[in-house]
């Protein structure tokens, strides 16, 4: 495989965001590299983690009463999915 191949497989996301932006993948890159994890990885990753518990929350909300009001089995699956993805966060 020729170097130019193994570039449109290697920076295939980056190309499709240029292309999609109007820009070059270099300019890409850039913004990359400015990205919030690169400038303050602690603060990104805790506003991360923060905003999918968030998430997390509003689905149990979404799901509670259905499951225990309603009995419906396929909510309280869910539920129970839900409560263990937000108890993984607090293991890590």
């Amino acid at each position: 495989m020729d170097q130019e191949h193994r570039d449109l497989i290697l920076y295939k996301p980056e190309r499709a965001i240029a292309d999609g932006n109007g820009c070059t993948i270099d300019e890409v890159h850039a913004v990359l590299d400015r990205h919030p994890i690169e400038v303050d990885r602690d603060k990104y990753l805790k506003r991360a983690l923060a905003m999918q518990l968030l998430q997390l929350d509003e689905l149990e909300v979404a799901f509670r009463d259905k499951a225990i009001v309603d009995r419906d089995v396929a909510a309280g699956v869910l539920l129970v999915k839900v409560a263990q993805k937000g108890a993984l966060h607090f293991l890590v």
